[in-house]
């Protein structure tokens, strides 16, 4: 599939504080198989130096997306960033990684065929490797391939990883984030998924998902 025949897929990387990580997290947007994404990066007001690390990286994120926008402001939270971002996007698809997170760099090409299969799925999610801070791996997580509806979540308490997101763009706009949830991709999926529906849990690995010192 050409780029020229490829949905746009919005990757959006909130970041705060993250200097010893961002660069790895947005070489790995670089790294993508896939051809046609726009990137947005908003650092929230970060008291290290994140700022300087992304701009080290602004040509080469200029020549790799089709579109390329990064802004820095006053702290104002993860929710409020997300939004802001949301405003911003002009993608099919959404995508947000935390800026301490990577991708595996087959993510969007494996999750654009997977849609096409399931074309009603609200979300996709998926497997993540755990690493550490210095980027040592520490094992697997998440399940074998499930369609999971609201029950599931809510009731028989099922797990997703933020790191493997990935929405339907307008879907996930009418929504929003909810300031004040420290779980807002959540609050996310719970309502998406209030008047029906189903996400997919692949058995595919889509991210690196990081422990380190200051994980919330």
């Amino acid at each position: 599939m050409s780029q020229e025949s490829q949905p746009l897929v919005s990757i959006v990387i909130p970041c705060y504080n993250h200097a010893e990580f961002v660069q790895d997290c947005i070489r790995s947007v670089i790294d993508q198989t896939y051809q046609n994404i726009e990137l947005i990066i908003i650092d929230d007001g970060s008291n290290d130096n994140s700022v300087e690390k992304i701009q080290e990286l602004f040509n080469q994120c200029k020549a790799r997306f089709t579109r390329f926008e990064f802004r820095y402001r006053p702290n104002s939270g993860l929710s409020s960033t997300l939004n802001e971002a949301l405003g911003w996007c002009r993608g099919e698809f959404f995508s947000a990684i935390a800026s301490d997170d990577k991708l595996i760099e087959t993510k969007i090409v494996t999750q654009i065929k997977l849609f096409s299969d399931f074309p009603d799925a609200k979300a996709i999610f998926g497997k993540v490797n755990l690493i550490d801070e210095n980027n040592n791996f520490l094992g697997v997580a998440g399940s074998g391939f499930k369609k999971m509806d609201f029950d599931d979540f809510f009731l028989r308490n099922e797990t997703v990883y933020a790191p493997t997101q990935f929405f339907k763009l307008q879907c996930i706009k009418s929504i929003g984030y909810k300031n004040g949830f420290i779980l807002e991709d959540c609050y996310i999926l719970l309502k998406f998924l209030a008047d029906g529906g189903y996400v997919i849990q692949s058995d595919d690995i889509y991210s690196f998902y990081r422990f380190h010192t200051n994980n919330t």
